[in-house]
């Protein structure tokens, strides 16, 4: 069984008086945090919620929400954070399949409760609290039973993705996947060293619990970045707080540095001694930038799915590394693999990647609902990423792209056949083929459709803006008088893509200021 180090690092919060969270308005010490996370603790022992039951978070990347996730780790209580802004018909939806014990959220994102508990089609069972639970006392704190053992199966958290079959799925990542990735994490991004990291997402968003729920497990403080991201005020927390760590993605530099003055812009970012990127592609530009105004930095890009917990790979990014493609390095110890090839299985070469091992996620909530992720091969269990790799003769490895229909919208991982699905069932169209289209660094969803569907855009908009989050709606519709097919009767994908890029090279304007773009092929 594997040492359950997150509960002994979390304990050490109490005598420590450092500086935790702190963000422009206020700063929470460690042994503060203790207290209030202490003061979940005994709520949760007043309300019956103890190791194997589900917590839902609605409070929004606050210092409460931390320690809420803290307490859920001490406790072995499943913590799934959601995003409150998405559509209440997909709220219903996993909340459906989560089944919680509890839900907290604001006051004022509650509401009336009843009404509440009815869109999003809350158990008649489950909690609703507003997460104002009294915060204890030294004296009472040391009265908190957590002497119980949390078993290395327990889920400890919950993070739901996009789904191929038009509903999103819940990865359960348990104690034993947290611990053990805890482990590869030292000493690559967090040591026993003083480091001052900056979240950037939110929790929902499994990267940002890199750099919001780890950093303090090793002493680290965290200043908590909120949204929006102006480029301006981001490279200034980081010069005036001295930030010396950053995890985000490629796409956060591409918008970031521009910005910055030629001059002596770069010197708003010379306190980073380590940058690490996740969840897309690296942008070998930005990164050159980087290494050539700050030789003391060091870039890392990370891999892994959500399914892999937060991340399983990693490389040492080097400017003798971007002379070509850049890898995403070797796996973790503990994390073995295999290439799913056309003539069977291997372990150089170019194919699927299948991993195993303990930071594999123990599976899908509600997993009768959705088709199996593994495969069994020679008795061992391996999680199909669906990833297309290439490993070279020195066993490093380089991502070349999906052998499936998801793709990453902005950051976001989206299946399009979630998106298609909810097309299909809000909406009177006929044959339609969905995309990806990219104009300055941003990406965009379109949506390509045969002139008989008759749809009109701002419309269709507003109806799936019921089903489906902001970021998985098209935004350019793109309609043909008749969608080009192949010599076998299948849609030619190519042709489609072609002919819309085409269109919009055209197109003046471009999608400056504009909500969506309407195009017609002939």
């Amino acid at each position: 069984m594997t040492t359950n180090n997150v509960i002994s690092r979390i304990k050490r919060f109490e005598h420590n008086h450092d500086i935790a969270y702190y963000d422009f308005e206020k700063e929470m010490p460690f042994s503060e945090l203790y207290l209030e996370i202490m003061a979940i603790v005994h709520y949760f022992e007043s309300a019956d919620i103890t190791q194997g039951k589900k917590v839902v978070s609605f409070l929004d990347k606050s210092f409460s929400e931390y320690a809420l996730f803290y307490a859920c780790l001490l406790k072995g209580v499943a913590f799934c954070p959601l995003d409150k802004t998405l559509p209440a018909n997909r709220l219903a939806m996993i909340i459906s399949d989560v089944q919680p014990d509890v839900i907290m959220a604001s006051e004022s994102y509650i509401g009336e409760e009843n009404v509440f508990r009815q869109a999003l089609h809350v158990p008649h069972e489950c909690i609703v609290s507003n997460g104002n639970v009294h915060v204890v006392s030294g004296e009472e704190g040391r009265d908190v039973d957590l002497g119980t053992q949390v078993d290395a199966d327990t889920v400890a958290y919950i993070i739901f993705t996009s789904g191929s079959t038009g509903k999103p799925k819940g990865v359960q990542i348990t104690h034993e996947n947290l611990n053990v990735f805890l482990d590869a994490l030292y000493p690559r991004y967090v040591s026993e060293q003083s480091e001052k990291y900056l979240s950037i997402g939110p929790l929902y968003f499994d990267m940002t619990i890199l750099d919001s729920i780890v950093p303090p497990l090793y002493g680290h403080s965290v200043y908590v970045y909120k949204p929006p991201f102006i480029p301006a005020i981001f490279s200034s927390i980081i010069e005036k707080y001295q930030i010396t760590r950053l995890s985000c993605v490629p796409s956060v530099l591409k918008l970031l540095l521009p910005q910055l003055n030629d001059g002596t812009g770069m010197d708003a970012l010379h306190s980073l001694n380590l940058i690490l990127f996740g969840a897309e592609k690296p942008h070998g530009p930005s990164i050159r930038t980087l290494l050539e105004n700050l030789p003391d930095l060091k870039v890392m890009n990370a891999y892994g799915p959500t399914e892999g917990t937060m991340c399983c790979f990693a490389a040492e990014i080097t400017l003798n590394d971007l002379a070509g493609d850049i890898s995403i390095g070797k796996p973790f110890d503990g994390t073995q693999y295999l290439l799913e090839t056309r003539s069977g299985f291997a372990t150089s070469g170019e194919g699927k990647l299948l991993i195993s091992g303990k930071q594999v996620m123990k599976g899908y909530v509600n997993q009768s609902s959705v088709d199996s992720p593994f495969i069994q091969v020679d008795g061992h269990q391996y999680y199909c990423t669906h990833d297309v790799v290439t490993v070279d003769e020195d066993g490093v490895f380089y991502f070349l792209g999906r052998s499936d229909d998801e793709v990453k919208l902005n950051g976001f991982r989206v299946h399009l056949q979630d998106v298609a699905e909810n097309i299909r069932k809000t909406l009177n169209i006929g044959d339609l083929f969905l995309h990806k289209h990219t104009d300055n660094d941003k990406d965009y969803l379109v949506l390509s459709y045969e002139h008989t569907s008759r749809l009109n855009p701002e419309h269709c908009m507003t109806l799936l803006g019921k089903q489906l989050p902001k970021y998985m709606i098209p935004q350019v519709f793109a309609t043909f008088d008749a969608l080009p097919k192949l010599r076998n009767s299948k849609l030619d994908r190519n042709q489609v893509k072609a002919s819309v890029n085409s269109e919009l090279t055209r197109s003046t304007g471009g999608f400056t200021d504009k909500k969506f773009i309407a195009l017609h092929i002939k």
